[in-house]
């Protein structure tokens, strides 16, 4: 999957979201399936929403990315904070083992 530019899009948008509004980034996993799962945490409180960025914003549309890249996305609260999880299918002719 080296150089597959929507994982590193969207690995990138969540590991920064996590950086900007988690306070202390936890661990990244990436699950690999008949899907690939990306998940990071964070010890923030809030669960992540899609903003609406006007034109003029510099910043605020990376969950718009996520939700138009990936199959699926969500987010849920645990013990220390929060684990945002993404679900993107894998190119076509990938092999899974």
């Amino acid at each position: 999957m080296a150089g597959w530019e929507p994982t590193d899009l969207v690995v990138g948008e969540m590991a920064g979201n996590a950086l900007r509004h988690g306070r202390a980034v936890g661990p990244l996993r990436l699950l690999r399936h008949d899907r690939l799962v990306i998940e990071v945490s964070d010890r923030g409180p809030d669960l992540p929403q899609i903003q609406h960025a006007s034109l003029s914003d510099e910043g605020g549309r990376g969950l718009q990315l996520i939700n138009v890249l990936c199959r699926r996305w969500g987010a849920c609260r645990t013990a220390f904070g929060k684990a945002v999880r993404a679900e993107l299918d894998l190119p076509k002719g990938t092999r899974v083992p």
